[in-house]
């Protein structure tokens, strides 16, 4: 509801993570849609993770944000 228009606006990088079993979601639809748009902007798909990737893929989370925020 209205975030595709809100991130359009957004000039900030960002980082988009979602699982690749997501329940609440659709992970792939929600990369290609709000993955393109900006060049600062990186949408990816953990394998074998549901909606909560920060707790259950928490490693693989802290190095995707370890290596976004020193680039």
């Amino acid at each position: 509801g209205g975030l595709p228009e809100l991130l359009a606006r957004c000039p900030a990088r960002l980082l988009l993570a979602w699982g690749e079993h997501d329940s609440t979601a659709d992970p792939p639809g929600l990369a290609e849609a709000l993955g393109r748009g900006a060049p600062g902007r990186r949408a990816l798909i953990l394998p074998e993770v549901g909606h909560w990737v920060q707790y259950e893929a928490a490693a693989a989370i802290d190095r995707l944000l370890l290596d976004f925020l020193d680039d």
